[in-house]
């Protein structure tokens, strides 16, 4: 909700066409989750329900997205297009979530929904309302933008042993935070091809400052840990090689400064 403060769903959504991939993806991901449970609530199987929406919680939100786009609600402009795409993935799980767990969860979900900005016509309480239909959280997106599902769920492979090997770097006190680190990533052509596609995207899925590839014949991934190059962001905390660039404000990065400047100049 506090993410959600200053988003009005009428205005500020964008399009699935507009959204980042892995906004897409955590969309396509609940759009199963509700398909699921509406299914065992029809067969009164509530213990499935409940473990099937604690384990999207815990893992696909909590360890995974929030962990990942968390950087894009606290850094990004506010109204910019990779702000307002997380938020409205994040509004559209919120409407969908609150009604599916609204049996199981009865007082919790009925105060957040009152507290959250519906759509026009939805009902004042949550437990007069109906169900989420799957669709309702991929609405808008093609069968091209659904077809690229596939590649985010090899990635997630590919970040859990990343995290792994960043959680060893920490162990061992060669980094603190993964922030300091600067990923060198060797994988066979295969891998390497989807990769170089999201080359661009990979630090802030693996929250890192850097990271960089090589194609390696015959060894399908592997990851070393470097200390990332560059100083450190007053704002955003990343590693980079222009903080200071702008002397208006030379404590932060390139990035962060541009934000900044548009919000003094409001």
């Amino acid at each position: 909700l506090g993410n959600l403060a200053d988003f009005d769903p009428a205005g500020d959504a964008v399009s699935p066409a507009e959204m980042l991939e892995i906004d897409r993806w955590i969309l396509l991901r609940a759009e199963k989750l509700v398909r699921d449970c509406r299914a065992w609530y029809e067969e009164l199987a509530f213990h499935r329900v409940y473990q099937a929406l604690y384990n999207f919680a815990t893992t696909d939100l909590s360890a995974i997205y929030f962990d990942i786009i968390k950087d894009r609600l606290y850094t990004a402009g506010p109204a910019s297009v990779e702000r307002r795409s997380a938020q409205t993935a994040i509004y559209r799980l919120t409407y969908a979530l609150l009604r599916l767990m609204a049996p199981l969860i009865s007082f919790t979900t009925e105060e957040v929904w009152g507290h959250f900005r519906k759509p026009a016509g939805a009902p004042e309480s949550v437990h007069v309302d109906e169900f989420p239909q799957p669709d309702e959280l991929t609405a808008g997106m093609t069968e091209r933008e659904r077809e690229r599902f596939s590649n985010w769920e090899r990635l997630m492979q590919v970040r859990e042993s990343v995290m792994k090997a960043l959680e060893l770097a920490r162990q061992e006190k060669f980094i603190g935070s993964g922030l300091e680190a600067h990923l060198r990533l060797k994988a066979n052509s295969e891998l390497y091809a989807l990769l170089n596609e999201y080359e661009r995207e990979l630090p802030a899925l693996f929250i890192v400052s850097q990271a960089s590839l090589e194609v390696e014949p015959g060894v399908e991934f592997s990851v070393h840990v470097e200390r990332a190059e560059g100083e450190k962001c007053g704002r955003c905390w990343k590693y980079t090689q222009d903080v200071g660039s702008n002397p208006q404000f030379p404590s932060i990065c390139a990035s962060c400064a541009e934000v900044v400047s548009e919000l003094v100049q409001a």
